[in-house]
Order: structure tokens, then sequence, then C-alpha cells
């Protein structure tokens, strides 16, 4: 297993060169230039000369390239176009909103998913089984935008003043008594590492307030995830659901699960000790692959919900041409992808005895 490991991150560094080679092009291929996108009218001759020597935009694409991937091995991933400031301090603000999200957003998919699933399965052909198939196609085919803004509304407005009412946007309520973890981290000559890990701690609401033992916070900040979770949950639910009750129903069909049955096993041992134990695999495999899913549709869901996180600053930097942003955001969520899947190939091994990794 050891050595499996070590394969895959040895050629993780070809996939990491991969990203960004394909990154770096992509947003450069995104038409117009950050001159004109900052400036607008104002973009003379002169001034255009002038911004792209001061960003480096008037060397060759191979040149900039190289740059780039020597600022990258170095952690440092430039600066701003737009905002003028270090695009590392960008993402520690604005990542844990995203993460936040999607963990949430995984987890209510994931239950949701594998308990319908599992419900539809043992009770095949049924009202149960056809509604919860039902619900699975209506879910991926309602849009995540259409599907927020209709949630907003509901608990939000139609519930307003009931035990059930929800905030509609933002992350937390305002005027809030946030938490501040960079005066519990503070340190005399912080490096680089421990100012990034204080920043990007510090931005995360729900575990900063964890920590000082905040408690109201914690509540605050976990109603305020509740609507934007749901609605890009939704599409990964019904997925995992379909994925579920196919593999339960395929290993229905196996002979150890016939043996158990005609051993007198009850129906529930059954289905959780002999059939899902062994549908797992492909289930696992289709939760970590909608994890990558719920990253995309976060974008949607923040700018629907008003969030602050990678999704609404990610419209802004490419509708600004801001290059190192846009490569900065896409290189670190392709990376959360090959850590997730990288996660779910060791969990084989684990989840099945009879797979061994040779």
């Amino acid at each position: 297993m050891s050595q499996f490991i070590l394969r895959r991150l040895f050629l993780l560094g070809f996939v990491v060169i991969g990203i960004l080679a394909v990154t770096f092009a992509l947003a450069r291929l995104i038409p117009g230039d950050p001159c004109t996108a900052m400036l607008g009218e104002k973009a003379t001759i002169e001034k255009c000369a002038a911004f792209n020597e001061r960003f480096g935009l008037n060397d060759s694409i191979p040149v900039q390239f190289v740059r780039y991937v020597q600022n990258i091995s170095r952690g440092d991933f430039g600066q701003s176009i737009k905002d003028s400031r270090n695009v590392t301090d960008i993402i520690a603000e604005r990542l844990p909103m995203t993460i936040e999200l999607t963990i949430f957003a995984t987890l209510i998919s994931a239950i949701a998913g594998v308990a319908l699933g599992i419900v539809s399965s043992t009770r095949q052909n049924s009202a149960i089984d056809v509604a919860a198939m039902i619900f699975a196609n209506a879910g991926v085919s309602i849009p995540i935008f259409w599907l927020g803004l209709m949630l907003a509304y509901f608990f939000a407005i139609t519930l307003a003043g009931t035990f059930l009412q929800l905030p509609p946007s933002a992350r937390i309520t305002p005027g809030a008594d946030l938490p501040n973890l960079l005066k519990l981290w503070k340190m005399e000559d912080a490096t680089g590492f421990s100012r990034f890990g204080t920043i990007f701690l510090s931005n995360s609401y729900m575990l900063n307030a964890m920590l000082q033992g905040k408690w109201d916070i914690v509540w605050d900040a976990f109603r305020h995830l509740i609507l934007p979770s749901v609605a890009v949950a939704t599409v990964s639910t019904s997925i995992i659901a379909r994925m579920t009750r196919g593999a339960m129903l395929d290993v229905f069909t196996q002979d150890y699960v016939r043996v158990a049955r005609a051993k007198g096993l009850s129906e529930r041992l059954v289905v959780m000790r002999h059939a899902f134990r062994n549908a797992l695999v492909p289930i696992v495999t289709v939760i970590g692959l909608q994890f990558g899913g719920l990253l995309g549709g976060a974008v949607l869901t923040e700018t629907t919900f008003g969030l602050p996180g990678i999704g609404t600053k990610l419209i802004d930097a490419i509708s600004s041409r801001d290059y190192p942003v846009v490569q900065a955001f896409t290189v670190v969520i392709a990376l959360l992808l090959v850590l997730v899947n990288l996660i779910v190939d060791v969990s084989y091994a684990y989840l099945n005895p009879r797979i061994r990794v040779q």
C-alpha cells in the first residue's frame, strides 16, 4: 500500500505540470486582454504598453509560463492584476468558505443519496421506489441557481417569523461578533507558511468559532450554510441515489446474499452487512467524483446566496481577465480533486478486502 501511495504521489507531479500548462493556456485563450478589461475606454496604446510591462504580459508565452511555474514552485501565485494584492492572500480569504460549503454539501448528498438508494433498492418497483427515482430525476434536472432562489424565497420570506426561517444570503449575520483567530495565532516573526495558515483558519468562521468556544457564532454560521448546501447538493444527491440503487440491486443477485437469506438472517443484516458493504466501492467512487461537481456548482451557489467564496471571485477575475487569480483558483481546485481521487483509490483496499494493490 505504501508503494502504491508513493507511486501515485510521484505521478501527481506530472499531473500538476499538466494542470499548470492547461490552466495557463486557457487563461490566455479568453477573448480580450487585462488592460482593456481594466481600463476600458482609457486603454490607450501607451497605457497598455506600460500595463503589460508592469505585469510581464509583453514577454513571450513560453517565458511567462516558465516564470509562472517557478513562482508556483516557491508557493507564490503572483499578484492580482485587478486588486494589486498577493493571490495567496486572496485564496486564503476565499477558499475556506468554498471548502465549508463543499464539505456540508458532500455530507448532505452522501447521507441522503445513500439512504434513498438503499430504501429504493429494498423496495424495487414499489411506490417508494418510483417516488425516489422521480425525485432523483427531478434533482438532476433542476438548475441550481433557480433552486437556490426558490429555497431562499420559501424559507426566508414564506416562513418568516417561524422557527423554520433561514437566512437567504451572506455567510454570517451582519453585525455579529466575528471571531478573530489572528489574535490567538499572532507571532513575532511569522514565516510565510504560518501567516498563510493563520489567515486561512481566521476566515473559516465555524472552525474559528469552535476553537474559541463561541457556539452562538457556530450556530449562526451553520444556519447560513443550510440553504446553499442543500441547493448545491441536490444534483449530487440524485446521482448518488441512483448509483446506490443500481449497486445494491446488482449485489442482491449474488450467491452470498441468497445464502445469507437462506440462513435465516434478518433482512436488515442482509442489507447492511452483506449487500451494502459489498456495494461500497462504486458508491464511494461516485461520491468522490461528485466532490468535484460540488466545487464547480459552488460557483453558481455562491453567486446566488452572496457568499464570499472562490466562485464569486472567480467570475469577477474572468470578467476582468485577471490571469493570476484565474490560474491560481483553477490549480487549487484541480489539486483538491486529485487529492480526493487519491483518497478514494486508497480507500478501496479497506472497503473491500478482496481488492489488493499489485
